[in-house]
């Protein structure tokens, strides 16, 4: 178990064939360089916006996977609330101590 952080062709490949159709002008262009990045996710899909529970004045928000662009906004906003000492309810649903739910 662990994280694959090595780039395959394939994904080179498909990736490179996703930008033609996007931007046919990159026809002839060769690729210089190909990484992979990490996108953090929980088990069960849900991120952690919230203070950890023993360490003070360290915050969480993280565990978006592929959502956190769109997730950015709210999540920034109630760290915020949290981080002024606010007790938002929907914050327990964030927390690393949050009911049991159907983990994928």
């Amino acid at each position: 178990m662990g994280f694959e952080e090595r780039t395959t062709p394939e994904a080179r490949n498909e990736l490179h064939d996703f930008a033609l159709n996007l931007f046919p002008e990159l026809a002839g262009r060769r690729v210089i360089n190909h990484w992979c990045g990490l996108r953090p996710g929980s088990d069960d899909s849900i991120p952690y916006i919230c203070v950890h529970p023993h360490v003070e004045n360290l915050y969480f928000n993280t565990g978006h996977f592929r959502n956190g662009i769109v997730m950015a906004p709210a999540a920034a906003e109630l760290l915020a609330k949290i981080m002024l000492g606010d007790k938002p309810a929907q914050a327990a649903a964030f927390g690393f101590h949050r009911p049991e739910t159907n983990r994928n």
